[in-house]
């Protein structure tokens, strides 16, 4: 990932840990983050697309691909208590919340099906896991607006 990218991820982390995202401009961002408005659109829509990719850089980071399951379930939620000011006013945006609910449910249907493989996927498998991620991530929300 490139370092403007980057920069533009930790600047919004660290505003977003203070203010609710409707209160966070782009100018704010590319201030802190030292780069331009252009460069921001480069690599985000706005500020929400921002916020489902912060989400998934903070994901990546987190966990060892080379975990098991339960291995990389402890260090997500342990990135999201880390970084649990930012992720709860970040979830405080009805609209976001609900848009960034289904990314994480997809993003998290995905890496399971991944793990289990195409192979052994079944149609009943499928649902097992996707009842399983409902559940798991209204768990999750409720987690972290109560402050993880």
């Amino acid at each position: 990932m490139e370092n403007s990218k980057i920069a533009i991820i930790l600047a919004f982390k660290e505003i977003a840990a203070q203010k609710s995202i409707d209160k966070i401009t782009v100018e704010k961002i590319i201030s802190l983050a030292n780069i331009s408005r252009q460069t921001f659109y480069k690599y985000f829509a706005d500020k929400y697309d921002l916020a489902f990719q912060m989400f998934s850089y903070d994901h990546s980071n987190s966990i060892n691909p080379e975990d098991n399951f339960y291995a990389r379930q402890v260090s997500h939620l342990k990135m999201l208590s880390d970084n649990r000011a930012c992720y709860k006013n970040i979830m405080k945006d009805a609209h976001l919340q609900e848009s960034f609910m289904q990314r994480r449910f997809e993003y998290c249907c995905g890496t399971v099906y991944d793990t289990v493989g195409k192979k052994s996927m079944t149609p009943t498998l499928k649902l097992v896991i996707e009842t399983w991620i409902t559940g798991t991530e209204r768990l999750f929300e409720r987690w972290v607006l109560n402050g993880c």
